[in-house]
């Protein structure tokens, strides 16, 4: 498990500064701030240290322009060496214990310990059009009991337990959560129980054509290596490591995505890429399998959601965080 990065610190002089005058002269900032706070303040993504105390490794704020389709989150610079500090619970060498009260997580994951979170992954829908991105509270517990049917709560339990359901309306959302804990115990819509969420998770090995999707009892996130794999004019194909077995056939799952959504989104992966230095990264899908003929030669690629379509580098639904999120390891 490496450490949870909620919070960085600019190097920027002018967010110093701005930071001194207007935030009670706290340095230390979250990933949603940064953005409100680029290009004025901030200037570039990667102008950010590790927060914990005596420690200066450098942070990168991911997804900080206003236009990316994402929400902005802090990652490590990737390096040669660990440059955190030893026992710095966000460092990517971090192997202990990352306490709900601790340091590293006190707001990203605050909500954790007192309420419930409900994962907006169903089964034959997708993600629920109607939520909101990211998590969000729901002030009325009647309200939180027509969301789903978990169990009957009196309305005099309701006000007495206060419990708030936060839902997981995105991937993005539940890979953050499942990093940061796969143990940790979520309500599924589609099984109407309350699981760890590592069993949303399967290997990319798992997934399905699209044609044999409607067999799944459950819906799954499937995560699996890959890497950059070729430039074609202003897309680039991005191959999974290892094979996988369908109709008796072995493939290498692979998709195109366009140049500059990789560069807006994902800008450290691109700027390995240009620099000819590529290495693996983890891509977390909800995308099911479709194979592909052309010019004699057969394709595994990424079918829509919605229908039995092969996606290219321009549709929508390979640029939605509920679909499709890339995180380096």
């Amino acid at each position: 498990m490496t450490g949870l990065i909620d919070k960085a610190i600019p190097t920027d002089e002018e967010a110093i500064s701005y930071l001194k005058s207007n935030n009670n002269g706290n340095l230390t900032i979250t990933a949603h701030f940064a953005k409100k706070l680029y290009p004025d303040y901030i200037k570039g993504n990667k102008h950010f240290i590790c927060p914990t105390s005596g420690c200066n490794a450098p942070i990168t704020c991911r997804s900080i322009r206003h236009d990316s389709l994402n929400s902005p989150t802090f990652q490590n610079q990737k390096t040669s060496e660990n440059l955190h500090i030893e026992g710095c619970t966000r460092g990517p060498d971090y192997k202990g214990d990352i306490s709900i009260n601790g340091e590293a997580n006190e707001d990203k994951f605050k909500h954790i310990k007192n309420d419930e979170l409900v994962s907006d992954l169903i089964l034959g829908r997708g993600f629920v059009e109607d939520q909101k991105v990211g998590t969000q509270n729901e002030n009325s517990q009647l309200k939180k009991e027509s969301k789903y049917n978990s169990t009957k709560i009196s309305k005099n339990e309701s006000l007495k337990n206060k419990k708030v359901r936060n839902h997981l309306g995105t991937l993005q959302s539940h890979v953050e959560l499942y990093e940061y804990n796969e143990n940790e115990r979520i309500f599924s819509q589609t099984s109407k129980k309350f699981i760890p969420i590592k069993f949303m998770f399967k290997s990319i090995s798992n997934n399905k054509l699209f044609k044999d999707i409607k067999s799944n009892k459950y819906i799954f996130i499937y995560y699996g290596k890959a890497y950059l794999n070729k430039q074609e004019d202003d897309k680039v194909r991005i191959q999974f490591k290892n094979s996988v077995r369908v109709n008796q056939e072995r493939f290498k799952p692979s998709f195109f995505i366009e140049l500059s959504y990789l560069e807006n989104e994902y800008s450290e992966i691109y700027e390995e890429f240009i620099n000819g230095d590529a290495s693996l990264f983890n891509i977390y899908t909800t995308l099911p399998f479709i194979i592909k003929e052309n010019n004699d030669q057969t394709y595994l690629n990424l079918s829509s959601f919605v229908k039995e379509n092969v996606l290219f580098h321009t549709d929508e639904e390979l640029k939605k965080k509920k679909y499709l999120y890339f995180i380096i390891k």
